[in-house]
């Protein structure tokens, strides 16, 4: 095993099996793209529940000019302008920092949000100690097509301590 010290868990983003405000931040990179539009506030709150103040979200998702459906290789997926998911984040608790599109003739326009939870004391930020980050992706399409519920996975990191994770330019 190349990385022995990272550990995986199987669950809901619904429900995050992780103590509040025990994160130094959560990749969701496309996990979200097949959660109802009507229901993506529950896993941002739940985001925001176990990522510390002051702590990163970065969100990957398919980017178009309204909240719509398209066909992808599993399962409906659904496609998101930027400032309406930017709003969602931060009904949810968090500060967007940056987003990103990207667009071309030969793949679907993508976006990415970077957010940082805000202060649940209303203090402003501080940076949390980068103690652990998690991955938050939706399970791979040959499991989703026996049906059920995506599941997704944390992956949690002791990080290097020269690496600068909390740095937001």
């Amino acid at each position: 095993m190349q990385y022995p010290g990272l550990s995986f868990d199987v669950g809901g983003f619904e429900a995050l099996d992780t103590a509040t405000e025990s994160l130094g931040g959560v990749l969701s990179w496309y996990s979200l793209i097949h959660h109802n539009p009507q229901d993506i506030q529950t896993p941002l709150v739940e985001f925001a529940r176990v990522i510390r103040p002051g702590g990163g979200l970065l969100v990957g998702f398919f980017e178009g000019a309204t909240v719509g459906t398209f066909d992808h290789a599993v399962t409906t997926a659904y496609r998101w302008p930027v400032a309406e998911l930017s709003q969602k984040l931060v009904t949810a608790g968090f500060e967007v920092i940056e987003t990103h599109t990207r667009t071309g003739s030969d793949h679907r326009p993508h976006g990415a949000i970077t957010a940082r939870r805000q202060s649940t004391r209303g203090i402003g930020f501080r940076a949390p100690p980068p103690i652990h980050y998690a991955a938050v992706g939706a399970r791979g399409s040959s499991h989703r097509s026996v049906g059920g519920p995506p599941v997704n996975f944390r992956v949690e990191i002791e990080p290097d301590p020269t690496m600068a994770f909390n740095k937001v330019q």
